[in-house]
């Protein structure tokens, strides 16, 4: 039985292909040309034995007919029938090969490339980096470089809870009988930005929905020249105010939570800190 079930496949599609048709099985009663594999960043497994992609002791065959032009391919499990089997022309097959690598070999230097990025930073993030660079010489001059980058840790966490409701009685409306149902929904998200524009501006953006106080939640963007420059430091956003003690004031005072603009500049021995806050 087997036999005269795979002779009428490959007569059907003999007598399709050459009619200009082309066969591509997606049903899943037939057998794949390629082994089944999985893309993204999770997948749910279910144990059930008849939800298994892969069955243990599948057999996959790959095998040319007779006439050397026809691709049989055919899932056997105990040496019996698994799926459904299917037969191509050869130049087709070979074309869909070439594709299915090219695909797997991208996909796999993509995940390299992310491990290999993720151990350099050490682990619990995405960093990209922008692989064009900025020619132009003012672009250079200001900011200390042509790249640009970007750096994002953190996660986000979605719930989703409900509560019904069902009355019972003869003082309530046929409305209340049916029950009422009460959704609720809770996002929580704690995450890292951090930006580079060159080697001296840097974005970082702090941002917990689950803090105590507002202020810990920080948006910040710093400027740092170099040395001879006048302009040391400028810093906006979240920003803070630390003034040491002198001849004239015994403590010093440090202010935290400013929102604001934020500057520091020097000239010789002379320094100048100046703050502007909202």
């Amino acid at each position: 039985m087997p036999l005269i079930l795979l002779i009428a496949i490959v007569f059907c599609y003999e007598s399709l292909h050459a009619q200009g048709f082309s066969v591509k099985p997606t049903d899943p009663h037939f057998t794949p040309i390629f082994e089944q594999t999985y893309q993204g960043f999770e997948r749910y497994a279910i144990d059930s034995v008849l939800t298994d992609p892969k069955l243990r002791g599948v057999i996959r065959e790959v095998s040319l007919d007779s006439t050397q032009k026809i691709i049989i391919i055919e899932e056997k499990l105990n040496n019996r029938i698994y799926r459904m089997p299917v037969a191509m022309d050869l130049d087709y097959y070979v074309q869909q090969r070439l594709k299915h690598d090219t695909r797997r070999i991208w996909r796999q230097s993509i995940r390299q490339e992310r491990d290999r990025l993720s151990s350099e930073s050490g682990g619990g993030g995405i960093e990209l980096n922008i692989p064009v660079k900025i020619k132009s010489k003012t672009f250079r001059r200001i900011f200390g470089g042509d790249r640009v980058g970007l750096r994002v840790s953190g996660n986000i966490t979605f719930e989703l809870a409900g509560r019904t409701e069902s009355r019972e009685g003869s003082a309530i409306s046929s409305l209340e009988e049916r029950g009422n149902f009460s959704p609720k929904f809770k996002q929580t998200q704690q995450f890292r930005v951090e930006g580079r524009v060159g080697d001296r501006v840097t974005v970082s953006v702090d941002q917990n929905s689950e803090a105590t106080f507002d202020f810990e939640n920080t948006l910040k963007l710093t400027y740092d020249g170099d040395e001879d420059d006048i302009v040391q430091r400028i810093e906006a956003g979240n920003v803070a105010l630390s003034l040491p003690a002198t001849n004239y004031v015994s403590s010093g005072s440090n202010n935290q939570g400013l929102f604001g603009l934020k500057t520091e500049m020097q000239v010789g021995k002379f320094k100048f800190t100046g703050i502007a806050s909202l």
